[in-house]
């Protein structure tokens, strides 16, 4: 659970005045300013296994994710990405879910 100030912060890094209302239309806010201000990267990754370690991804912890983006501005893959949103979105008050897929689920009953 992200605890209140690292949600303010947040938003204010993404250029949000407010919180968003647990809406359609906050949602959509929240998720145009995440896409404007949160990299779709790989640098936290590339990091971590140039230092040669063998723990999970630092960033793979919503807590973490936010340090990280708003020390040195880094986001993450899809894993860590969608962790660190979800996050976001329930301590917004957003009836938020995670799911996975995989990319090849559309030709499974082929």
């Amino acid at each position: 659970m992200l605890d209140f100030d690292t949600v303010d912060a947040v938003l204010e890094r993404l250029g949000l005045d407010e919180r968003p209302e647990p809406t359609a239309a906050g949602l959509d806010e929240l998720y145009d300013a995440w896409c404007h201000a949160v990299p779709f990267d790989n640098l936290v990754k590339l990091v971590h296994l140039a230092d040669g370690s063998t723990t999970p991804f630092p960033n793979a912890d919503p807590a973490t994710f936010f340090d990280l983006f708003m020390v040195h501005g880094t986001g993450g893959t899809c894993w860590p990405s969608t962790l660190a949103l979800h996050a976001l979105l329930v301590a917004l008050g957003f009836d938020a879910r995670l799911g996975s897929a995989s990319m090849r689920d559309d030709l499974a009953g082929r």
